[in-house]
């Protein structure tokens, strides 16, 4: 296996494994990898101003349509993690995206890699469309992954 070394480009937290966090082989659970990546993203957008509340009121909100997950280390309770965000790849019309994380132990070591397909999605039609243009603001600067590309 390649020893990949931490090298963060993108929008990163601190995350800390707790005692609900980890199975009966003492590591992390695979389903917590899907709670701390979305919760990243939450952090990120509202940094940036865009809120649960605030989607709420522009009545729409992101979809996954698609979650795949590298497993490559093994996190063990009370460990600390640093999970990055950056954006892999978007429609043009920006209404579908692709994001992908990284999830760093503190040696350096990637821990897991994952990748999340879908979709902002209007909350009163329950259709695919274009974000707002709060969203779409935040989305142009966001932190692109250094093989970003445009989806067809």
């Amino acid at each position: 296996m390649r020893d990949i070394k931490m090298n963060p480009t993108g929008f990163t937290k601190e995350y800390e494994i707790r005692w609900c966090d980890v199975d009966p082989n003492m590591h992390m659970r695979h389903t917590v990898i899907g709670d701390i990546t979305d919760h990243i993203r939450g952090v990120y957008f509202e940094q940036h101003d865009i809120s649960f509340q605030k989607l709420r009121e522009m009545m729409v909100g992101p979809v996954l349509l698609q979650y795949s997950v590298r497993f490559l280390r093994e996190v063990m309770m009370y460990e600390k993690v640093l999970v990055e965000f950056q954006i892999k790849s978007l429609s043009r019309d920006l209404r579908k995206f692709r994001f992908y994380h990284r999830i760093y132990k503190m040696d350096g070591q990637i821990a897991a890699e994952v990748e999340v397909f879908g979709a902002w999605m209007d909350l009163v039609k329950r259709k695919i469309t274009v974000p707002p243009d709060l969203v779409r603001g935040v989305l142009d600067h966001a932190p692109m992954a250094d093989n970003f590309e445009w989806m067809d």
